[in-house]
């Protein structure tokens, strides 16, 4: 149990009825005897196991019997059946390669899809139980396919419950919930549901709350559980991993010690490990050792093999022992990446195809890693520091390829939160061995550690969507997955109404059934070759196509916030820098002074203005000075709470200057957005190169019926756009509807208007429209709608609007704002905002930035001018709070050819002018002076 869900029972005991009238001919007489002799002992119901072996063999006869018949319709039905019943015989005593193959050559002769859909179910349930997870799935999944001709509730649950085992198995536990809930509710909703099945099916999905770290949750489904007269030693079992989780250990290893050790052997290793989590070193080792002990009288199961091992390594890590952790660890390795066969402990896998559970794996590279590092400070032997790099390596390769195998971007975010610890210890162990060998490819081996793993999630959607754009086929597939995760977000948003219980499970259970759409149909596109192959390719960039990428007067700067430093790299066309800043706590706690200072100027007053931007120099800016103060363009790569730092606030000298005034600057979330196409896109001469929306440019809105708040005018709204030529579109023009059938249409899109930030649940926040339906969250525009979007075609979206690039931070993917989102659906740029301000300079400064920006400035440049610009005009001004809160996230480069000023074409004209003349008076003077010359 310490490795897999509680599987249901399959039931086995379907019966086909055999309408087809057989052949009237003698011969087919006795094989219809026989087969009817193997049926009635099948169908026994007080069968054993000698009666179970005649009827096996009764089967088989039959089988050589039919096969000797020319084939037909009557033979092929018989046929299937009595495969089908070799198969669940096999199973039943435990032979499963013959069951595999009799459930293979059952679907050779079915007759129906639905037919064939059992076969594929019940192979994949017995390769699961061989742990061939691959194979598995892949049955599952053809079964899968052909669910479209299956009316019967009891094969669908079969389905979605081992499809949602194998999910959990593969440490993908939302996508394992919502099959369970799916199959849950099947099940109750059937009218005569197994009580068996009901039971299971609830402990599978307490189970992936459990996994999920939702302890109470899980709980509460398990003490609803125990009313159940079944079999108790899962549901004991479960209890007590959840109350390890809570770290309530007594009462965990109360519950663990209820559990059947022949039932669940592998109890004994989850006493261990809570034992060891208590603090009870000699508990832990006895129950370990109890376990090998006992493996050899009980059927253990592989995968608690090698938990036992993993736990075994552990304990031997708690005694500071790491030598015997390593061997205990390679055993392990070996049991979970089933084709690698090394013991030798330096050595690790590459290839994780045919793996049993993907996220033990990571466990044991991850310890791996650790118990080098350990070895590492015992020894001082620099090749024990050069294994824990490899084992990192190997854990960092690991989780890229489960990323990759996800299907929805919740479960690759949650994956992402669990392991972004790995990838600050792996940094750690580059640049140690960077100061061993420097000058050698450890710096390099650091900034892709820090840089690879920022932004992966919206960096593979945006290349897949482009990829799938790329056939008619594909296209189509895009489309409904758009439509798909539109509706996930409808639902979403639904969930922040004030609805009971009921209201809100049913919510849930629709969410889910979209979301294993969504899974099914991510299958299918994966059934192209081109796309399976492009997807799993990787696809960051070497350190040399960065560089070709980054203009002479660039420099990427790249930061990585370790538990107690900052790391900077700065990457220019030629060199890559590094340095380590110390006082990293420090720092953070300045730079959330100065946000602080920025986004409330009266509570700012509080803090010690002078002090903080002093010490932010001294400590923050300077070192970045000198490793890229050279460079005029900075692209800032930010990291946890930097994203709601506009680094151009800042002083870049001692004097108290602006870096806004040395330095364009704008803002990325990953290096691998560098490598683009590059060059001006030409807009100059359209009509309507940009549509804006202002709903609010005449009047506010009053929410508070909604349980929202009440939406203030914007008088200024109606002028950001003015120096544009452009549709612009004010209040009742605003709306939504009018905005999703225009944003892919025009290369730039504008909307000044209000927008809410919920950090705490993401899905809540909203860009809001004019309100013209009954229920005025029909008109506003919710962040997970955006990211169902196609925005591709569009290369600069303005959101002119409260906090607009502040949202959650999600550990290695950056903050999940609206800029994010746009981002993701696929336009290259955004201009958003970081804070609440006034809406007079946010007009004033986008004004100007769109009259820079037709001059044919860069993106980037035209901001910063725009913002000098304003402090100009308005000194009283000059504090950034009032301009600093608007940001460039994205591709910097300009829309627009730059335009050759007047004066310079003035002093164009002047010049040839001058020219004229001069070469006139030279031609004049010299038939003077040959005139003279003869008149001598």
């Amino acid at each position: 149990m310490s490795g897999k869900v509680f599987f249901i029972p399959l039931s086995f005991l379907f019966i086909v009825s055999f309408k087809q009238h057989p052949p009237t001919d003698p011969a087919y007489r006795p094989i219809r005897q026989q087969f009817e002799k193997a049926e009635r002992l099948y169908n026994l119901t007080n069968a054993t196991a000698l009666t179970d072996s005649i009827c096996l063999t009764a089967f088989k006869k039959a089988v050589t019997m039919l096969n000797s018949l020319q084939k037909s319709g009557f033979s092929d039905s018989l046929l299937y059946l009595s495969h089908s019943r070799v198969g669940i015989l096999s199973e039943v005593y435990n032979n499963f390669p013959a069951a595999i193959a009799s459930y293979l050559e059952a679907a050779d002769y079915a007759g129906s899809s639905g037919q064939k859909f059992k076969m594929y179910i019940y192979a994949g349930a017995v390769y699961y139980k061989l742990n061939n997870f691959d194979s598995s799935s892949y049955f599952l999944l053809l079964a899968e396919k052909n669910i479209t001709h299956v009316n019967t509730v009891d094969d669908r649950v079969r389905l979605y419950n081992s499809l949602g085992v194998l999910y959990y198995d593969n440490g993908n536990y939302l996508q394992s919930k919502n099959y369970f809930t799916q199959s849950l509710r099947l099940v109750e909703t059937n009218g005569h549901a197994d009580p068996l099945v009901t039971y299971s099916l609830r402990l599978n999905t307490a189970t992936c709350y459990y996994k999920l770290g939702l302890y109470e949750q899980a709980l509460d489904i398990y003490r609803n559980c125990l009313s159940y007269r079944k079999v108790k030693d899962p549901l004991y079992m479960n209890m007590g991993r959840a109350y390890a989780g809570l770290r309530q250990f007594k009462e965990a290893l109360r519950y663990f010690k209820k559990v059947n050790i022949v039932s669940i052997p592998g109890v004994l290793n989850e006493m261990a490990k809570t034992s060891l989590e208590s603090g009870n070193v000699d508990s832990a080792s006895s129950w370990l050792i109890q376990y090998q002990n006992e493996k050899r009288h009980f059927q253990t199961n592989l995968l608690d093999d090698g938990v036992n091992a993993l736990y075994s390594a552990d304990l031997a890590m708690y005694r500071s022992d790491p030598m015997p952790a390593l061997q205990d660890l390679q055993e392990a390795l070996l049991i979970f990446s089933k084709s690698f066969t090394s013991r030798n402990i330096r050595e690790n896998p590459e290839n994780f195809t045919g793996s049993f559970a993907y996220y033990r794996l990571f466990e044991v590279f991850s310890k791996k890693a650790k118990a080098w590092e350990m070895a590492y400070r015992k020894s001082g032997h620099r090749e024990d520091l050069h294994s824990a790099y490899d084992a990192y390596a190997a854990a960092i390769s690991l989780l890229s390829y489960i990323e990759k195998s996800y299907e929805t971007d919740d479960a690759k975010l949650l994956l992402k939160q669990n392991s972004g610890q790995l990838y600050m210890d792996a940094l750690a162990v580059c640049l140690k061995l960077d100061l061993l060998y420097p000058n050698a490819h450890w710096l390099e081996c650091a900034f892709l550690i820090s840089e690879k793993n920022k932004a992966s999630v919206m960096s593979a959607q945006i290349r897949e969507s482009n990829f799938l754009h790329t056939s008619d086929r594909q296209n189509e597939l895009a489309a409904r997955e758009r439509n798909i995760k539109f509706n996930i977000a409808r639902l979403n948003s639904r969930t922040e109404d004030r609805l009971n219980t009921e209201s809100l499970q049913k919510i849930n259970d629709e969410k889910s059934v979209y979301e294993t759409q969504l899974v099914s149909l991510r299958r299918e596109m994966e059934g192209d070759s081109r796309f399976y192959q492009f997807k799993y390719t990787d696809d960051f960039p070497s350190i040399s196509q960065l560089q070709k990428s980054i203009s002479p007067d660039e420099a990427l700067i790249s930061f990585c916030n370790t538990p107690d430093k900052i790391q900077i790299f700065v990457l220019t066309r030629n060199l890559l820098r590094h340095t380590e800043l110390d006082s990293g706590e420090l720092i953070r706690n300045l730079i959330q002074d100065w946000t602080r200072i920025l986004q409330s100027p009266e509570s700012g007053r509080k803090i010690q203005i002078k002090y903080v931007k002093s010490e932010l120099y001294k400590l923050f800016v300077k070192p970045i000075n000198k490793l890229a103060g050279d460079q005029k363009t900075w692209i800032i790569v930010p990291d946890g709470m930097l994203f709601q730092l506009p680094i151009e606030s800042l002083p870049c000298n001692e004097n108290g200057g602006l870096i806004l005034e040395n330095h364009t600057v704008s803002y990325e979330f990953s290096a691998r957005f560098m490598v683009v196409a590059n060059g001006n896109s030409d807009l100059h001469g359209s009509m309507h190169s940009l549509i804006s929306f202002a709903p609010f440019s005449n009047k506010g809105a009053d929410l508070q019926a909604e349980g929202m708040e009440w939406l203030n005018q914007l008088p200024f709204s109606d002028k950001e756009t003015s120096s544009m030529n452009g549709r612009q579109l004010l209040d009742r023009q605003a709306t939504k509807d009018i905005f999703l059938k225009n944003q892919n249409q025009y290369p730039i899109v504008h909307l000044a208007t209000h927008a809410m930030t919920n950090p705490d649940n993401p899905s809540a926040s909203y860009i809001a429209f004019y309100p013209e339906s009954v229920h005025i969250a029909d008109d506003l525009l919710y962040l997970d709608e955006i990211y169902a979007l196609r925005m591709d075609s569009c290369r600069l979206m303005v959101i002119s609007a409260c906090e607009t690039g502040k949202g959650a931070l999600a550990r290695n993917e950056g903050v999940l704002s609206f800029a994010r989102a746009f981002l993701y659906a696929g336009c290259p740029s955004t201009i958003n905002t970081l804070w609440k301000a006034d809406d007079r300079p946010t007009s004033e400064i986008l004004w100007s930035f769109y009259k820079y920006l037709q001059e044919g400035y860069s993106k980037a440049e035209a901001l910063q001018k725009a913002k000098l610009e304003f402090i100009r005009n308005n000194p009283v001004d000059r504090n950034p709070a009032y301009w600093s809160h608007l940001i460039l996230t994205g591709n910097p480069v300009s829309l627009y050819k730059k335009k050759q000023p007047l004066f310079w074409w003035a002093v164009f004209l002047i010049s040839c002018v001058m020219l004229i003349c001069t070469a006139v008076w030279r031609q004049n003077k010299s038939r003077r002076f040959s005139q003279d010359l003869s008149d001598y």
